[in-house]
């Protein structure tokens, strides 16, 4: 794969161009050059304010393949993602487990779902507005990370040696979760909490092991190993449940 470099006159930064396509470029306070892929495809070099062109030019070749990978799995991710109906008898996975949807008549809690432990009860007033249902789903399942997050990072930080770091949850977009560099944060997206404990785990100490690590090559993959010998597997799994994971789309 060969790009070119473009230096944009207008904004004063670099515009990449791969095989036809553009590569946003992202210039902030981090250390190393890093690549990401947007959930519509979208490739994105994230470069630190002093940085060398032809290094950029050089780091962006040597990561074409992988350019490519990333966005046939967000263009297969994006066919499968399903839509939930808001009605009695719905599925919503939570933690791997099947909770069913069952519309209730209370007048309480008009604005919020209440889970137990085999449904999801919404109140019929709320399922009649899908903007309201779809923000109480997506609260409920960030209750139910935080909840999670108390007890379950916790010897995950430990065996990796660092610190606690701040975490929160919230939409990440296509990203199960992500780690920052600049603030030593961890986020979880919100969906991730439909997935079993195992893979959770697996999200969560991906990320942290990025406190460590910056990149995807060999050191980090041997350091998340060594914390999670199963990370391999726990790896295709995820893959397997994000053909699954609801986002928030409701027909």
């Amino acid at each position: 794969m060969t790009s070119a470099i473009v230096c944009s006159a207008e904004c004063d930064t670099l515009t990449f161009r791969v095989q036809g396509q553009h590569v946003q470029v992202r210039i902030g306070a981090r250390r190393r050059m890093a690549l990401s892929v947007e959930h519509d495809g979208t490739p994105v070099l994230h470069l630190p304010a002093v940085h060398d062109h032809e290094e950029a030019r050089r780091f962006l070749d040597s990561h074409g393949d992988w350019i490519a990978r990333k966005q046939s799995d967000r263009a297969r991710l994006a066919l499968l993602k399903p839509a939930k109906q808001l009605l009695d008898g719905e599925g919503f996975l939570v933690l791997g487990r099947n909770r069913m949807l069952q519309l209730v008549d209370d007048t309480r809690h008009r604005s919020s779902v209440t889970l137990t432990g085999t449904t999801i009860e919404m109140p019929r007033e709320l399922a009649a507005d899908q903007a309201k249902a779809r923000d109480a789903l997506k609260a409920m399942y960030r209750a139910v990370g935080r909840e999670w997050l108390l007890e379950g990072f916790r010897p995950w930080a430990g065996r990796l040696g660092i610190e606690e770091p701040p975490i929160s949850v919230r939409d990440l977009g296509g990203r199960w979760g992500s780690f920052s560099r600049t603030t030593g944060a961890v986020t979880l997206h919100w969906a991730a909490f439909q997935l079993p404990d195992p893979l959770v785990a697996y999200v969560l100490t991906h990320e942290l092991t990025h406190a460590l690590v910056s990149h995807h090559g060999k050191a980090f993959w041997s350091t998340l190993r060594d914390v999670l010998p199963e990370c391999d597997s726990h790896r295709r799994e995820l893959d397997l449940f994000a053909r699954q994971a609801w986002l928030g789309e409701i027909h």
